[in-house]
């Protein structure tokens, strides 16, 4: 029986074991030509040939999906992140040309992980995506201008391809009354704490990240849901913050100064300009005497805080604006912070699990 371009990448990912994603991980931090991952060269054209619209989750309506398939996002989760390693690896050896088209085979990846799936799927990829267009906005200002207008290119593709959460948050409704699923809160107090060097934390983390999902579980589904709306519309406006971040600055290159308004970025590199997906409006852009500039959302408040910036959970809860440098205003934590939840069915801490490690690269 051939086996589907998602089902293929799963088998390819599944060679990557845990000691293979860590050693690509040393080899990224020692900068070790000699250390390389197990990414040849050969398997990344291959993951690059699975990788497209064709890659779809291959959803099954029965209850024993989910935990067949938390071996699949596993496999998936060690992939990317021999993926963003490599891209790590390859900006110590200033070629940024190849850390951009490893970042970006990373986002394609996520929109994999995304597309035909439920949400566990979905917080799987955004924080998969999250961490792909980190390593591109910190390698914004090396990029040459060809590498630059590619990268912008290649996210308007990207984003094209990027299933609608509001599509996966419905299947995920349909999934659970076509398999009579029901929640149980009390489930997660039963979770057994796992050994640290495993999982990343220490056995007090783990519990506390327990009491966590607990709580999540006993939220409203109506909230939940704007959660992870919220997670999504966070995602996509670091996409398009970048994509027009790099426009602003290629247009400061050829022209020696920056725009006035983004409206001059049409109908080059942009036949229409993104839009911030919070306000569904022009994100907020200001050009300071032509010699730097500021660029922003005010994030799911709506409201402008004249841009002072901060981390997320300072855009969520506490009135900071959102800018595509935001994980800088990031201060460091033992345990994920209460915006960053799974629903009750993701036991596997599949997305802590790989935002924890992603976060000390």
């Amino acid at each position: 029986m051939t086996m589907t371009a998602y089902e293929t990448l799963v088998e390819a990912a599944a060679r990557i074991t845990e000691v293979d994603a860590r050693a690509a991980h040393k080899a990224s931090e020692t900068a070790d030509a000699h250390v390389r991952s197990r990414l040849s060269q050969e398997e990344l054209e291959s993951v690059r040939r699975l990788l497209g619209t064709s890659c779809v989750v291959p959803l099954r309506y029965e209850l024993s999906f989910f935990e067949d398939h938390s071996d699949h996002l596993h496999h998936l989760k060690n992939l990317a992140f021999a993926l963003t390693s490599e891209a790590k690896l390859a900006m110590s050896e200033n070629n940024f040309r190849g850390a951009a088209q490893i970042a970006m085979d990373t986002i394609e990846l996520a929109n994999a992980i995304r597309r035909g799936g439920l949400v566990s799927d979905f917080l799987l990829g955004d924080a998969i995506s999250d961490c792909a267009i980190d390593y591109l906005r910190k390698i914004r200002v090396q990029v040459d201008n060809v590498t630059c207008r590619q990268i912008i290119d290649e996210l308007h593709r990207l984003e094209s391809q990027r299933e609608a959460f509001d599509v996966i948050a419905k299947r995920d409704r349909d999934w659970e009354v076509a398999v009579g699923y029901e929640s149980d809160p009390s489930e997660i107090m039963s979770l057994e704490l796992q050994d640290p060097e495993e999982c990343g934390l220490t056995e007090q983390e783990q519990i506390e990240f327990r009491n966590h999902l607990q709580q999540m579980a006993e939220l409203p589904d109506a909230y939940k849901v704007k959660m992870y709306k919220d997670l999504d519309n966070r995602s996509l406006a670091l996409m398009r913050l970048l994509a027009i971040d790099l426009a602003v600055r290629d247009y400061h290159a050829e022209l020696g100064e920056f725009p006035n308004e983004l409206s001059l970025l049409a109908p080059k590199p942009f036949a229409t300009v993104p839009i911030d997906p919070f306000t569904e409006k022009s994100f907020i852009y200001r050009c300071k005497e032509h010699t730097s500039f500021v660029l922003y959302s005010p994030g799911p408040k709506l409201t402008d805080s004249g841009g002072q910036f901060g981390a997320w959970p300072m855009v969520a809860f506490a009135g900071a604006d959102f800018c595509l440098d935001a994980e800088d205003y990031r201060e460091p934590c033992e345990i994920e912070p209460q915006y960053k939840g799974f629903i009750q069915r993701i036991s596997s801490k599949v997305r802590h699990w790989w935002r924890n490690r992603a976060n000390r690269t």
